[in-house]
């Protein structure tokens, strides 16, 4: 394995240890810089039944981030950090959330080296993307109500 892809694991493998799920397990400082990043994403157009490939998915949160605000949205989520997965894949059983297709860990080194490189790249691609002061939803597409 790269020296890059060992690096971006461990990181992320004592964001695990240390904060477990939620925002700061994946390098988010908290829940409003993540809404805002994924709201910045989804800036491409309309994402009702559309397909989206999530590259460096870690918990899966963009997934229900979608699910909440578009209809249809088949998701497949991949991330180098296995871990991740895991844990995506035992929260959307126990939410008996069949709607994210497939979440998968790149086994080899040749796709984990590929996938750090990816990320990297789009982590620089999405820095440049304007980010508004405020998530705004959707006209017409009301927040789910949270369960007691």
């Amino acid at each position: 394995m790269r020296e890059t892809s060992k690096k971006i694991l461990s990181f992320y493998d004592q964001h695990i240890d240390e904060f477990g799920s939620g925002p700061r397990a994946v390098g988010w400082s908290d829940t409003k810089s993540q809404e805002t990043r994924f709201a910045a994403m989804c800036k491409v157009g309309d994402l009702d039944n559309r397909s989206v490939l999530d590259v460096g998915c870690g918990l899966g949160d963009f997934y229900i981030y979608l699910k909440d605000r578009y209809q249809g949205v088949e998701y497949t989520g991949i991330d180098i950090n296995p871990r991740y997965i895991e844990q995506a894949k035992a929260y959307l059983a126990k939410a008996k959330d069949t709607g994210a297709t497939q979440h998968y860990a790149a086994e080899n080194e040749r796709l984990n080296n590929e996938l750090a490189e990816m990320r990297r790249q789009l982590a620089e691609l999405a820095s440049r993307i304007p980010i508004e002061s405020e998530v705004k939803r959707r006209p017409g597409r009301p927040p789910k109500a949270k369960a007691a």
